[in-house]
C-alpha cells in the first residue's frame, strides 16, 4: 500500500517476484511429488475404491502454479479490490457454461478439466491485464521467470526419483511406498533447490 501510494511500482514488482519465488519453492515441488503419488495417497486416505480419483486429483493440481501469485492481496493493497470480484464473477459464469460441456463430453472428469481450463483461459488472462496496469509493467516482466525455472527443475527432478522408488519398493503396502518416495523426494528436491541457491543449508 506504501509502494502504490508513494508511486513505486516498479518497487512493488520486485517484492512480488520475491514473494512468487519463495511460494514457487514450496508449492511446485509439492505439486509435483503428488502428481507422482496421487494413485497410492488416495487408496491411503481413503481407501482402495477411490483409487480412481487420482486422475481428476491430478489435473486438479495444474492449478497450484497460479498460487504461487497473490493476486488478490497486491489487488487490495493497490485500490483494485473490485477486480477481485470481477474476476470471479466471470470465472464462475464461464466455468458453469464449459463444466456442462465438458462433463457430457469427458465424464467426471470434465468437471476437473473445465474448472483449470477456466482458470488460465478466462481468470488468468483478466488478471494479468489488470496486474500490467496497476503495476505499469508489462506482462513478461511480472514473473521471475529464472528461479520460476529452477523450482521445476527440482519438482521434476523430485518426481522422477519418487517415482523411480515406487518401483524400487514394490510393495503392496501404500504406506511404505508413500514413507519412501517421500523421503528420497524431498532430500533430491531439496539438495536440487540448494544447489540453486533457493533454500539453505539447514532446510535441508
Amino acid at each position: 500500500t506504501r509502494l502504490h501510494a508513494e508511486g513505486k511500482p516498479e518497487e512493488i514488482v520486485r517484492l512480488l517476484h520475491r514473494a512468487i519465488t519463495k511460494c514457487a519453492v514450496i508449492i511446485i515441488p509439492v505439486m509435483f511429488f503428488l502428481l507422482a503419488m496421487a494413485p497410492e495417497l488416495m487408496r491411503l486416505l481413503y481407501g482402495s475404491s477411490y483409487s480412481d480419483s487420482a486422475a481428476p486429483f491430478r489435473v486438479y493440481l495444474m492449478l497450484l502454479p497460479i498460487r504461487t501469485v497473490t493476486f488478490g492481496a497486491v489487488l487490495m493493497a493497490t485500490g483494485n479490490s473490485h477486480h477481485v470480484l470481477i474476476q470471479s464473477v466471470l470465472t464462475l459464469v464461464a466455468n458453469a457454461v464449459l463444466m456442462s460441456f465438458a462433463i457430457r463430453a469427458l465424464g467426471a472428469i470434465g468437471a476437473a478439466v473445465a474448472t483449470v481450463a477456466v482458470v488460465y483461459i478466462v481468470a488468468l488472462p483478466y488478471l494479468l491485464i489488470v496486474f500490467r496496469k496497476v503495476l505499469k509493467c508489462s506482462i513478461v516482466g511480472l514473473f521471475p521467470y529464472g528461479s520460476l525455472a529452477k523450482t521445476v527443475i527440482a519438482g521434476i527432478t523430485g518426481f522422477l526419483v519418487a517415482f523411480a522408488a515406487k518401483g524400487v519398493v514394490q510393495s503392496r503396502s501404500d504406506l511404505l511406498v508413500v514413507s519412501v518416495a517421500t523421503v528420497a523426494f524431498t532430500v533430491v528436491a531439496s539438495f536440487v533447490l540448494w544447489k540453486f541457491g533457493l533454500v539453505s543449508p539447514p532446510c535441508i
